[in-house]
Order: C-alpha cells, then sequence, then structure tokens
C-alpha cells in the first residue's frame, strides 16, 4: 500500500521518492475509478437541461440562471461586453440570455462549470494555476477561430475543447493536497518541492482531464481532443485536438503560456500545426489580432 510506505519513511524520504509515490496513488485512484471527480454546477446543469429540450424558454432558462447571482452577474458583464453590447445596456437575465442566443449561452455556461474548478483559495493551487482561467479562455477563443477557417469543423466542439484542455490540472492539484492530508496526516508549508510537484500534475492532467470530461458527457470529439492535444496526429490533419494543439502553440506567443515551452519549440508547433491543417499566414495573424478583443469581453 502506498500509504503504508509513506508513514514508514515519513520522517527520512526523500521529495522525489514521495512524488513518486503520490503520483503512483494519483494514477492508481485514476485507473480503478476511485476519484472523486467535480460534478458540474446545478445551474449549470439545469440550464443545459432545458437548452438541449426542442422546445425550450430562454424565460426559463433566464429564471434558473437568476437562481445564482455570482453567475447572473456574469452573465450581466458579458452580454454587456464589448463583444456583444449595443447602445442599449442590459441588466434583466431574460434580456441577456435573449442577446446572447442558444450558442453564447452554451459557451458561457461551460465557462461557468470549468471556471469552478479553475478558482480555489488554496496558496499552493493558486500558484500552480496562475493564469489557467485566461490561458483557457485564451486556447477555446483560438481553437473556434481557427476552427471556422477550416472545412466541416465544428466550432462549438472547438471552444470547448479549447477550454478544458487543462482542465485535468486543478483537479490534480486538488488530488495531492487530498493525499497529503491522508498520506501525511498534517499539512506542511512544503511537501514537495514546487517543480516536483508540477511535474506530477504535468503527468497526470491529461489523464484526469479525459476523466472529467467523460464524467461530464460531452461529445466524443471533445473528450478526444482533451486526451489527445499532445501531438499532432499527421494521418488526420482536421482532428479536433490538431486545432487545439494549434491554438495552445498561439495562446503561448501572445502570452497565455502555462509551459514554459522554449520559444523555437513553440515556433515549430505553430509552423507544423499551420501547415498540417492549411492555414493561411494571414488567417492564423488575423484570429491573434482579433485575440485581445475577444478575450476581454469574456474574463468578467
Amino acid at each position: 500500500m502506498v500509504v503504508a510506505q509513506i508513514k514508514t519513511k515519513q520522517v527520512s524520504i526523500s521529495s522525489d521518492e514521495l512524488a513518486a509515490l503520490i503520483e503512483r496513488a494519483v494514477l492508481e485512484q485514476v485507473a480503478a475509478d476511485r476519484i472523486a471527480l467535480p460534478a458540474m454546477p446545478r445551474v449549470a446543469t439545469r440550464a443545459f437541461t432545458l437548452l438541449r429540450k426542442r422546445d425550450f424558454s430562454l424565460a426559463e432558462v433566464a429564471g434558473v440562471i437568476e437562481t445564482d447571482p455570482v453567475v447572473a452577474a456574469r452573465l450581466v458583464h458579458l452580454a454587456n461586453s464589448v463583444a456583444f453590447a449595443t447602445a442599449t445596456k442590459l441588466e434583466s437575465v431574460l434580456a441577456c440570455v435573449t442577446r446572447l442566443g442558444a450558442r453564447e449561452l452554451s459557451f458561457f455556461l461551460m465557462e461557468t462549470a470549468a471556471r469552478q474548478l479553475v478558482e480555489c483559495h488554496d496558496p499552493r493551487i493558486v500558484q500552480i494555476c496562475d493564469g489557467l482561467w485566461e490561458h483557457s479562455l485564451s486556447v477555446a477563443i483560438l481553437a473556434h477561430d481557427l476552427g471556422a477557417a477550416l472545412p466541416g469543423l465544428d466550432v462549438e466542439a472547438a471552444y470547448l475543447a479549447g477550454l478544458l484542455h487543462d482542465i485535468g490540472r486543478p483537479v490534480v492539484a486538488e488530488m495531492l493536497l487530498d493525499a497529503e492530508r491522508r498520506l501525511l496526516g498534517k499539512r506542511v508549508d512544503h511537501w514537495i518541492m514546487p517543480s516536483k510537484w508540477l511535474g506530477v500534475i504535468v503527468r497526470c492532467e491529461r489523464t484526469v482531464g479525459l476523466a472529467v470530461t467523460r464524467a461530464w458527457t460531452l461529445p466524443d470529439t471533445v473528450v478526444d481532443a482533451v486526451g489527445l492535444c499532445e501531438q499532432f496526429d499527421t494521418d488526420r490533419p482536421f482532428r479536433l485536438a490538431n486545432v487545439v494543439r494549434l491554438a495552445n502553440a498561439l495562446s503561448a506567443t501572445s502570452g497565455h503560456d502555462l509551459t514554459a515551452k522554449p520559444s523555437d519549440e513553440v515556433a515549430a508547433i505553430v509552423r507544423d500545426g499551420t501547415s498540417l491543417l492549411g492555414l493561411a499566414t494571414e488567417t492564423v495573424s488575423g484570429v491573434l489580432t482579433a485575440l485581445p478583443a475577444r478575450l476581454a469581453g469574456r474574463m468578467a
């Protein structure tokens, strides 16, 4: 048992040994389907249920959103942002829902669900996930806009895949803190060196991210993209995972980077992805130019 190993060595165990044991414990939990995956927020679940009905009512959806003041406030901010605003400022949730429409409302609800996982008050998770929300939105917008330039690609799926491609990171971080409480029996300031801790997260986040997207019953293309966006699939150029990988690299060039990859490596990914997808350089440049304004509108 991993627990026994740690308890018998709790004085002399090295940071490397502890990191390896914790990583194995996390992966064993995932393999055995024993991790407590985060549920989608109730307001998002209820609203999605309504939106999937053929005869759904925007008034009903607005009524559900109004039950959560924080979500309602973010919706009003989004509907009045530069991306959607007109000369008339909206204040009611129903008016905002009507302005956004079903597709943008679906994006907003998924952002609400994902944001719940990213926002955490533990300082260590905040440090590890610093910039994750802005990065996730950036990749989502870029994946959506790149997808719009590709034949037959589902831009809604592209947005969701970009938004959730790193969703395993905060979940793994929470699992590590839980492992600390259970296995060490106390909280300490530095139980694993930050670099080791981040290494565990990077190695486990893709597997856990897959588990989250499956638990949320997202489309297979989104699940596939979250799990396989670390490498290009040259046999299937228009695979959604390829779009997300390119969007992730473009996000890094625009200053929204979590991986700290060398700039020449990022440039190679951009070059290879642009060529693989058959995108014009002008198209990629245009998507990047539009990013700041589009991102600002969704950063409420």
